[in-house]
């Protein structure tokens, strides 16, 4: 069983619209190759000399105006970065075309993981402990995701795609984080990540532009990352949950990968989060997500 490092970063001007994460990427590779059995990272250029489909997936220039258009009267409410790249629709794309390859064997194990080092230097940090983490927790299961600190639902997902899906405000939820994702190369992934991405291909549901920007705890829609929450929480909701593994992560660096300080800090956390003057609200909406995802259990979208 082999386990592959997957990711992605830009070039930046004139190659395309991201930052220039070329330097990251360096580092980033140099890591990966030491304890991965291979690290497949792919440019917008990269991704476009394999198939010109990918124009349309990678860039989007009315979505792109929308977000300006919106941003010039909530200035503090969009990501110019991420609206420049079609709402980072490349990230599910990208794993659905790495897990349906046929170079690579069924149930090695793919690993994809954010390449901004510069910024967060604990993704490095990742990179040693992943391989035997992923061997270890995946025998028996299919998908690893990530929950990162104790970030509210509410957060970074906004009220419109929430209720659409799962029928609540999201004020004690914590999402899941799509900046690290393990699969075994299975048909179980293979189906969560091609649903994953038809998900996010719905404009709306990507799109960080919403009616709701005074909403309590609201900062901005993580576009990927919210669809990603939306479907682990339908996933987890039936049978599928026996396919899925959920570790924690902490300022973006994965537990067992912690110091004592950092287990401190998450059992504040957690108490802060849960039981502080909240603990009734938060288990009425625990409550109510699971009578609304009873909804949703003879869905084709979300259940096979």
């Amino acid at each position: 069983m082999k386990v592959i490092l997957v990711s992605f970063f830009t070039e930046g001007y004139p190659h395309d619209y991201g930052l220039d994460l070329k330097k990251e990427k360096i580092k980033f590779e140099t890591i990966g190759n030491r304890y991965f059995d291979k690290v497949l990272i792919y440019s917008p250029r990269d991704l476009l000399q394999k198939n010109k489909l990918w124009e349309k997936l990678l860039y989007n220039q009315d979505y792109l105006n929308k977000h300006i258009k919106f941003s010039k009267e909530n200035p503090n409410s969009i990501n110019i970065n991420w609206a420049k790249l079609n709402g980072l629709l490349w990230k599910p794309a990208l794993l659905k075309m790495v897990l349906e390859d046929k170079t690579i064997r069924e149930n090695d194990i793919v690993v994809y993981s954010d390449i901004n080092v510069s910024r967060y230097q604990n993704y490095l940090k990742n990179l040693e402990i992943l391989p035997k983490l992923v061997k270890r927790k995946l025998k028996k299961k299919s998908i690893m995701l990530c929950q990162d600190s104790f970030r509210r639902l509410a957060s970074d997902h906004k009220e419109e795609l929430l209720y659409k899906y799962l029928g609540i405000q999201g004020n004690f939820h914590r999402g899941f984080w799509a900046g690290c994702i393990g699969f075994k190369k299975d048909n179980i992934a293979r189906t969560f990540s091609k649903i994953w991405y038809e998900l996010s291909l719905i404009e709306e549901n990507r799109s960080q532009i919403t009616r709701y920007m005074n909403k309590k705890y609201f900062r901005w829609h993580s576009q990927e990352q919210a669809t990603l929450s939306v479907l682990s929480f339908l996933w987890l909701s039936n049978k599928n949950r026996r396919f899925i593994l959920k570790v924690n992560a902490f300022r973006r660096l994965i537990r067992p990968n912690w110091p004592i300080r950092n287990y401190i800090i998450f059992c504040g956390s957690f108490i802060n989060f849960y039981c502080n003057k909240n603990l009734l609200f938060a288990l009425l909406e625990r409550i109510k997500l699971n009578f609304n995802l009873k909804k949703f259990r003879n869905s084709k979208n979300f259940i096979n």
